[in-house]
């Protein structure tokens, strides 16, 4: 008996813009970020968070990231005032899809915030 073997090729292709959330961001929204969410540091606290951050996410093993486009409401925390929804745009939190959404400013899953220094040489 002779046994052998037969050798396809093999497809390589790649996931689309939207299945990755730090790959959008830097793609599609223009971020300087490089990375994956699970690499990527916090270098701001979320109290010090604004438009254009990225905001991080813990969700277990695969983390996220999203665009911080704006805030919504005011929640009173005695000596400061916070708000009450962050509004981000993000991709892949709906697999493969890309939308906008509100999160609890006071969301347990929240890292805090990557924000992209650009360095200009004069």
């Amino acid at each position: 008996m002779v046994a052998f073997t037969i050798a396809a090729p093999a497809a390589v292709f790649a996931a689309p813009v939207q299945c990755e959330c730090i790959r959008a961001l830097r793609e599609i929204r223009g971020i300087n970020i490089r990375g994956n969410a699970n690499t990527i540091p916090v270098t701001n606290p979320l109290n010090e968070a604004t438009e254009g951050d990225v905001l991080l996410f813990d969700v277990g093993r695969l983390d996220h990231g999203a665009e911080i486009i704006g805030f919504k409401g005011e929640v009173h925390n005695g000596t400061h005032i916070a708000p009450e929804f962050i509004i981000v745009w993000e991709a892949n939190w709906k697999r493969c899809q890309t939308g906008i959404r509100l999160v609890r400013f006071d969301d347990p899953k929240l890292k805090g915030v990557y924000r992209s220094y650009t360095q200009h040489v004069i």
